[in-house]
């Protein structure tokens, strides 16, 4: 095994991951560095319980909450659940199948199947990330100091997005899968890493299971897992080793294993990008906000990279980077999803060369020294700013709602969805559904209700954009007759409407639908009655 100095003095193998032998690096410090990270750990997953209490789920929630809805409804053969058609859908994958059979067997609230796994999801995330680390270097406080940078250190600004484990976006995504496949990545990569040390039965398991399940879950994580892990398995390749070419047959073997898996279909999912790109072009836009703190992490990978020129951090971030500058410069939005290829090991590197560097402080030369105070007093800024950034995520704990609307005010938080939960006692699931608000319509699928257009790039519906078009139309948005908007109605079996009523429309400003339901902020809900002659009374 070729042996490289590490970051700030020593020597291991891929730039500072082990003993010099191979073996296991040495106790260290003993207990306290594990202590501190479980501690940190524990308070992450207290602060996302508090808030989960509150229920206010956002964004992406709703369509998880959607999916596994329709699991549960229907085990074996769950249909498209945002529109009832019968195509493929991206979102069936093992995790949330798992979930929705939970929830069929259990009889419990798709909430309180989504917090379990979801915490679940994130503790291990939290568990592979230390591993992880741990792996790349001897310094038993490196993942103590790598938790933090992984939450805080991003942008100057309130921004969350899948698979961009920020404080913030877990706060409000802890649920999602994109953290879930993050944690396989970790365990992926650092089974990759220590591919020599680890059992052969070790090795199956992890690289013909993971792979295909990260592709399943959330394929732009398992993209950039297959860019990190091919790095790092071809920087080993000169060993001569049987792990290297069994690890990467195992990886292609788990992929042809996904193909197999029957409530996905793989070449559907990916045949269409347009709409996918259209959503990502956020990743480009207000860069200060989203990506201000990670410059940081530059000079811990030169550093990583002068000591060893194989250095699958360094290689990882390069590659991702160069990946996403593609993607800004054609205008493939979607590339910006390699954004954590390029933030986490950035993350990790720079807490790896801080926590060697107090190791081995007495050994520096004084410039070295200075370098290091530098860098250490930079990130300490880093993470004041990057946690007056993710402040939101506290405030969406604070107890009580009153206090809770003003700490949210105050720091910018994503705003909360309007609830819906008391269209449940009027509706059924199956259901078809419009609404005029965008966050209403984002909610209709966790109550099992079908709408006309998808709320969420679902590439197998075919006519989306009529479909779109259509909507459009009922609503009044668009010109339409009142025959061609009754003939809407039925074409879709449209059964309700929920209107959040505005400045000059209250309600909903046709004939052909009756009052049922108000909601505690005005949101009217309205049942589609052809025969109903006069206008609907709004709720207010």
């Amino acid at each position: 095994m070729a042996l490289v100095s590490t970051p700030l003095g020593g020597s291991g193998p891929l730039g500072g991951s082990g003993a010099p032998d191979g073996s296991d690096p040495p106790a260290g410090p003993g207990r306290a560095p594990v202590a501190t990270y479980a501690a940190l750990a524990a308070a992450l997953l207290t602060l996302l319980a508090v808030t989960s209490t509150h229920g206010e789920w956002v964004s992406d929630s709703w369509i998880h909450a959607g999916t596994l809805v329709e699991v549960a409804r229907h085990p074996l053969h769950p249909v498209e659940p945002l529109t009832g058609e019968h195509v493929p859908f991206a979102y069936f994958s093992p995790w949330a199948m798992t979930l929705g059979w939970s929830m069929h067997l259990t009889g419990w609230s798709v909430w309180v199947v989504l917090t379990i796994g979801g915490l679940a999801g994130t503790a291990l995330l939290l568990l592979c990330w230390y591993r992880l680390v741990r792996a790349l270097t001897p310094a038993r406080w490196a993942p103590v100091l790598a938790l933090p940078l992984m939450l805080l250190l991003w942008g100057a600004g309130v921004w969350f997005w899948s698979g961009f484990p920020a404080l913030g976006a877990l706060s409000v995504g802890f649920a999602w899968p994109s953290v879930f496949a993050a944690a396989c990545w970790f365990e992926t990569w650092r089974t990759a890493v220590r591919v020599d040390r680890v059992g052969r039965l070790h090795l199956l398991a992890v690289f013909l299971v993971l792979p295909g399940l990260m592709l399943l879950v959330h394929p732009f994580t398992a993209l950039v897992a297959g860019i990190s892990v091919l790095i790092t398995l071809a920087g080993q390749v000169r060993r001569r080793s049987v792990a290297v070419p069994i690890a990467t047959a195992s990886s292609v073997g788990s992929g042809l294993l996904a193909l197999a898996w029957p409530w996905i279909s793989l070449p559907a999912m990916f045949g269409d990008q347009a709409q996918f790109d259209d959503i990502h072009h956020a990743l480009y836009q207000q860069p200060v906000i989203k990506w201000a703190l990670l410059p940081l992490v530059v000079p811990a990978l030169a550093v990583r990279v002068v000591r060893d020129r194989r250095d699958p951090l360094f290689w990882t971030a390069v590659v991702c980077g160069a990946g996403c500058a593609v993607g800004g410069l054609t205008g493939a939005w979607s590339l910006g999803r390699l954004g954590p290829g390029v933030a986490l090991p950035g993350q990790a590197a720079l807490a790896i060369v801080l926590a060697e560097g107090w190791r081995h402080r007495a050994a520096l030369h004084r410039w070295r020294r200075t370098g290091l105070a530098v860098l250490a007093a930079a990130s300490c800024v880093a993470l004041v700013v990057g946690g007056y950034a993710n402040a939101w995520a506290l405030a969406r704990a604070v107890p009580g709602e009153p206090r809770r609307a003003r700490a949210e005010a105050a720091t910018g938080a994503q705003a909360p969805y309007p609830r819906l939960g008391w269209i449940a006692g009027h509706v059924r699931a199956g259901d078809t559904a419009v609404a005029n608000f965008w966050y209403s319509r984002r909610e209709l699928p966790a109550y099992g209700l079908r709408s006309v257009r998808t709320q969420w790039p679902s590439p197998a519906v075919p006519d989306e954009a009529r479909r779109a078009a259509d909507e459009d139309r009922i609503l009044g948005w668009r010109p339409a007759t009142p025959a061609q908007r009754r003939a809407l109605l039925a074409r879709y079996r449209v059964r309700w409407i929920v209107w959040r009523p505005s400045g000059h429309t209250p309600v909903w400003p046709y004939p052909g639908a009756r009052l049922v339901g108000c909601g505690p902020d005005g949101t009217a809900l309205l049942r589609v009655d052809p025969h109903q002659r006069a206008r609907p009374h709004g709720c207010r």
